[in-house]
Order: C-alpha cells, then sequence, then structure tokens
C-alpha cells in the first residue's frame, strides 16, 4: 500500500494545492476518491509529532513554510531532509516537492532518502520529475531542450545541471534573454494568482519560442516546469514538441495510489 509524501513550501509552492491535483487525478482515472492529510505547518518546521493523525492518508503534504527564509544553503537543505526522513518514518514510499524551486536542493534530500531506505527494502524513493521528463525525451532521441518555468528554474543553474549531468540532455540557456524570462515569469504569476496572461504576452512568448535558437541550433523539443505556460504554449503553436513536466509528475503519483489500491 503506497503512500506519497510532498514537501512544498509557502505561497504559489505549496503542498495543499498539489496534493489537490493528485488526489482528482486520481479521481477521474478511477471514479474513487484518495484520502489526503496535510500536516499542520503552523510551527514551520513541523516535528514528526505533527505526523500522528494523518491515518490511512495515501496523500501527506507538509509545508517548510521559511524554507525561502533561510540565508544558510545548509539550514534550508537540513529543514528538508528532516521533514523527508518525517514522511517516510510516517509509511511514505515517495517523497517529492511540490515546489520546483525546491529542486535546486533535491540532491540532499534525495542522498536523506537513499539512506533512510533499509538494504532489504526497495523503498522508499525520491521521485524527481525531471527523470520521467527524460524518460519521455530519451525515448524519442531529443538531446536539446528549451525549459521554461519560473525564473529561479530559468536561471540558476540546477535544472541544467541535472539534465546535462544526469541524462545526458542539453537544456539551451536564456541568460542572455532577461526581457523574455521577465515576460515568461510574469506570466506564471498572473496564472497563479488567478489573473489573466494578455493576449500581447502571450504572443510576445510564443514569438520568441517559434524563432528561439542557440549557437545556431533549435531545440529538438520544450519542456514546462511551471502552471500557468500550458494555457497558451501548445504543439500546434509552437510547432514543437511540448512536455509538461508538471503533468507528468502528477500523473505519475496519481498512479501510484491508484497501483496501490
Amino acid at each position: 500500500m503506497s503512500r506519497v509524501g510532498i514537501i512544498g513550501t509557502k505561497g504559489s509552492g505549496s503542498c495543499e494545492p498539489y496534493c489537490g491535483l493528485i488526489k482528482r487525478t486520481v479521481f477521474w482515472s478511477t471514479g474513487r476518491s484518495a484520502d489526503v492529510a496535510i500536516v499542520d505547518s503552523y510551527d514551520q518546521q513541523p516535528s514528526c509529532d505533527a505526523y500522528a493523525d494523518i491515518g490511512g492518508a495515501k496523500i501527506v503534504g507538509v509545508d517548510v513554510e521559511n524554507y525561502y527564509d533561510f540565508e544558510d544553503a545548509s539550514l534550508r537543505r537540513n529543514a528538508l531532509s528532516v521533514q523527508a526522513c518525517n514522511l517516510m518514518m510516517s509509511g511514505c514510499d515517495y517523497v517529492t516537492f511540490s515546489d520546483p524551486g525546491m529542486y535546486r536542493d533535491a540532491k540532499d534530500v534525495k542522498w536523506a532518502v537513499d539512506n533512510y531506505r533499509h538494504r532489504s527494502r526497495e523503498y522508499p524513493r525520491f521521485l524527481h520529475p525531471g527523470d520521467l521528463v527524460a524518460e519521455k525525451l530519451k525515448e524519442s532521441n531529443f538531446r536539446r531542450i528549451l525549459l521554461l518555468g519560473s525564473r529561479r528554474v530559468m536561471t540558476e543553474g540546477y535544472m541544467t545541471n541535472f539534465f546535462s549531468g544526469r541524462h545526458g540532455i542539453q537544456v539551451m540557456g536564456l541568460r542572455n534573454h532577461p526581457d523574455e524570462i521577465d515576460a515568461i515569469n510574469r506570466a506564471i504569476i498572473s496564472t497563479i494568482q488567478g489573473g489573466t496572461v494578455t493576449s500581447t504576452l502571450q504572443k510576445s512568448i510564443v514569438s520568441f519560442i517559434e524563432g528561439f535558437s542557440f549557437c545556431g541550433m533549435k531545440p529538438d523539443a520544450i519542456v514546462l516546469f511551471s502552471v500557468g505556460l500550458d494555457g497558451f504554449i501548445n504543439s500546434s503553436k509552437i510547432g514543437k514538441p511540448i512536455f509538461d513536466m508538471t503533468l507528468l509528475h502528477v500523473d505519475k503519483l496519481a498512479e501510484i495510489v491508484i497501483l496501490s489500491s
């Protein structure tokens, strides 16, 4: 009976809406509901005692609310690793994040998960959405991608390093396109806040993607790693295959829950 644990942070990266997406996907696929338990994070870093009332929930979420407040990276990583261990002690077979920005610390949390796992057990595992999309890209022999997401995803380099170092997939850089990065980031924020992305902004982003090249080369595919972009960035408009990392992630987590029911 598999249980998945979702770690988020305050605001748009909160675990609760992400858990809701997984629950809805399970219902759409099976007609059955999946119980969700959100661990109270009023103290910002919940202790293991906060997990006592999750019952038989298949989806367990917790927010490290002060994640982006840590100036010391080691404290930030430790806070995530502690919650990953708490989720595993509560019976979670898979641990992952709801906030794309947290994947800059994925290596440390995966290390904590791997060290928690007993040698005789196959689980728990850290589930990285990048592995899911990389598998799809390799099936089509796509080796160059344009990665679109929040400003942090597009500029800090952790996803670029993940794809190139772990999977041999080149992420074509956007660092020399600050105006386009700003436009994409504004579109994401507007969607998250319940607003709309103007047709002018949509057209400028789509036009940029259509004409984008890096060192004279075009990307083989477009990878989206944020909510808010799939509404107007699609294959019919761009003329390139598009992979939505969030959608693949949610579908995989829902599949785990369904297969364990």
